[in-house]
This record gives structure tokens, C-alpha cells and sequence, in this order.
């Protein structure tokens, strides 16, 4: 029943698998991150990137695959990189 339902396998922890994305160097957020069981003992993964000024894509996205066939045993990813949106600017209200 939890591979039907596209679970995430039980022994992972998506925020702590997103905390550890995000701290791979290039990486400005990580979003739609899912975790799921294709088959028995067979998890997946596809998320978004967004990617820091500067950073190669490639070469985060074999980070972040690597980060997470070693550490989490997630032998199938597809990771879409993007541009990080630029930060809001907030205009202060006239004096």
C-alpha cells in the first residue's frame, strides 16, 4: 500500500533531505522535492533547484545526485536546475 500511495520510504526524512540539498554548494533552495518508492526497496526522487548566481548547473545537479545515492540510497533522481528568482525588494514607506 505505501508504494501504491507514492510514499515516501519510511527510514527518510524529506526535511532533513532537503536541508542537506540545500547545503550543496551552488544551491539557493530546493522545492517540490518527492520521495518515493518505485518498488520494493527501489526509492526515487525529482525536485527543483534553484540555483545560486554563477552556479554550473551540471555540475550541482551531479552534487546533488551524488549526495543522494550515497547518503539516502536514492538510486533514481531527476533534478530540474533554475535560476534563482531575484530577491524581492521591499521599498520602505515614505517618511
Amino acid at each position: 500500500m505505501h508504494i501504491l500511495l507514492e510514499a515516501a520510504p519510511r527510514h527518510l526524512d524529506l526535511d532533513e533531505v532537503a536541508r542537506r540539498v540545500a547545503a550543496v554548494p551552488g544551491v539557493a533552495r530546493i522545492h517540490d522535492l518527492h520521495i518515493w518508492t518505485v518498488g520494493s526497496g527501489f526509492p526515487a526522487m525529482s525536485a527543483h533547484v534553484d540555483l545560486l548566481p554563477g552556479a554550473d548547473a551540471e555540475t550541482v545537479r551531479r552534487a546533488v545526485h551524488r549526495l543522494l545515492h550515497q547518503e539516502y540510497a536514492v538510486a533514481h533522481t531527476t533534478i530540474q536546475t533554475e535560476s534563482a528568482p531575484p530577491l524581492l525588494q521591499v521599498e520602505a514607506p515614505p517618511l
